[in-house]
């Protein structure tokens, strides 16, 4: 499906995870325990924790990727602009809606006005006039053009914060 449809639909995406369909914060839920159980079950086959940890570290169904492939590979070794293009996942667009933001927030009990989301992995192009504060207040980005590292290229977020 592509972004501009997911845009439209703004439903949490159903993902098979070790044999149960899941979604939302039911799904969070899945994954932490699991990682509970690998890291304090000793006699886990090695095997089996490798494939959750990449499952989680490149599948664009992880939780904390977020993305459509990892090309990083692609970037050292290959200049073509499309071979190395990683398309993001729909929740780095709707997110910048309120609505959003709150469907989210709701999801995990968090109802309150004062509640925010943080996020961290998404770079802020304070250059082009992009603010790390999205949907209305309800979402802080905290990387990207607050890493001095990357200032150069994105420009400085933390000046588009008025405290």
């Amino acid at each position: 499906m592509r972004v501009s449809q997911w845009r439209k639909i703004g439903n949490f995406k159903e993902i098979e995870f070790l044999g149960k369909k899941v979604k939302g914060k039911e799904y969070l839920d899945r994954v932490n325990e699991a990682i509970k159980q690998l890291i304090s079950n000793k006699e886990t086959p090695e095997k089996e924790l490798l494939d959750i940890m990449w499952f989680l570290w490149l599948s664009p169904h992880s939780p904390f990727f977020g993305k459509s492939k990892m090309a990083t590979f692609e970037a050292y070794f290959i200049d073509n602009k499309e071979v190395k293009k990683e398309e993001k996942d729909p929740y780095f667009y709707l997110t910048a809606k309120e609505e959003i933001c709150d469907k989210i927030l709701n999801e995990f009990g968090l109802k309150n006005q004062e509640a925010h989301i943080v996020n961290g992995h998404i770079p802020v192009k304070a250059k082009e006039g992009e603010s790390p504060i999205r949907a209305n207040g309800k979402l802080l980005v905290i990387d990207g053009g607050f890493a001095k590292s990357y200032q150069e290229k994105t420009g400085n977020a933390r000046l588009c914060i008025k405290l």
